[in-house]
């Protein structure tokens, strides 16, 4: 039922499975972090249809997260960091899923976010972050721009008219497969 229903109301979305061999396949040798973030960020991109994105991991020397790889962004400035004591780390090590930007300007242990980590999430074009943690501590996140035609197109993932007949689909098989159970005379 649940592949139906995707299938039918959500034709847009991604397979999980094959996004999941995709990235397996491509981290089963030993890389370079940068060359495995790129790949990385490309399937992403290719499954979740965003503009830009960044990974940033943790660079244990000074204990700031740099990005790594990257697309769709230029990243050689080298103020594109955010200190492992900021307050935006410290919220994404507390979250174990991913979170819009939006959300993270409403909580009011935010509100004092440096200049600098705005700055760093603009460059960024930062929509969405998914932390990356290992062993109970952030060691890096996936920065995640727009999906492409954001603001220009029609992204909505249902169709009306699908939805009243997938409604109708689920009334008529919930009545018929239950025998009418809940309308049983005795």
């Amino acid at each position: 039922v649940t592949a139906f229903v995707d299938r039918v109301f959500f034709p847009q979305q991604y397979n999980l499975n094959d996004l999941i061999f995709a990235i397996s396949e491509k981290g089963n040798r030993l890389r370079q972090p940068s060359d495995l973030g790129n790949d990385i960020m490309a399937e992403l991109s290719r499954a979740l249809n965003f503009e830009s994105g960044c990974l940033l991991l943790k660079d244990h020397a000074d204990l700031e997260f740099r990005p790594v790889a990257s697309l769709g962004l230029d990243l050689l400035h080298p103020h594109v960091r955010l200190p492992a004591d900021s307050p935006l780390v410290t919220e994404l090590s507390r979250l174990s899923y991913a979170t819009h930007v939006d959300h993270l300007q409403e909580l009011p242990r935010l509100q004092a976010l440096w200049i600098e980590e705005w700055r760093t999430l603009r460059q960024l074009h930062a929509q969405i972050l998914v932390p990356i943690a290992a062993n109970g501590e952030l060691i890096g996140c996936f920065v995640l721009g727009a999906r492409r035609g954001y603001g220009t197109e029609n992204l909505a993932p249902y169709d009306l008219t699908m939805a009243a007949v997938g409604t109708a689909l689920l009334w008529v098989g919930w009545f018929g497969f239950n025998g009418g159970s809940a309308l049983s005379a005795s």
